[in-house]
Formats: structure tokens, sequence, C-alpha cells
């Protein structure tokens, strides 16, 4: 199982047994779980948000490639290629 079902079984399995002690004993124990789920999510969403990155960026480029061949084979130009970045600190293309 990965680091982060696993955190969130164990949140949950947590949050359920201590329903029946001190709400202050609760919140103490809780939020390390909750902590850690947090930190586990967001590390999957880095690397999701990565791969499908990557997965965009290779299909513009076989997209470009089948666009130069069917020119070629048409005998006409293909249209330019724009550079096209994503992720944070870029800026959106002008429209």
């Amino acid at each position: 199982m990965s680091a982060p079902i696993i955190a969130f079984v164990s949140f949950f399995l947590g949050v359920t047994t201590s329903a029946m002690v001190d709400p202050e004993s609760i919140r103490k124990k809780i939020r390390p779980l909750a902590k850690s789920t947090l930190k586990n999510g967001i590390a999957v969403g880095r690397e999701i948000r990565r791969k499908v990155t990557r997965l965009a960026e290779d299909l513009d480029d076989l997209v470009a490639e089948v666009m130069t061949e069917q020119a070629e084979e048409g005998g006409t130009e293909p249209p330019p290629r724009e550079e096209k970045r994503s992720g944070p600190g870029s800026t959106p293309p002008d429209k």
C-alpha cells in the first residue's frame, strides 16, 4: 500500500476509535496524522501534475510531427510551432 493511502486509513481509524475520548486528546492525536495526509496529498498532486504536463508535451510533439509529415506530402509549409511553457512562473499566451 502507498504512503498516502496508509496515512488516510490511519487518520480515519484514529478518528473512529478515539471518538469516545476527550476532544482535546483527539485533537492532539489527529493533528499529526492530518498533517501527514495533507503532505502526502500535496506530493501526489505535484507528481500527477508533472506527469500530465510531460504527457501533454509529448502529445504536442506528436501532433507537430504529423502536421509536418502531412505538409511535406501535400507540398505546403507547416504552420510555425509555438513554444509552450506551463507550470509555475509561466505566462499565459497572448490571444
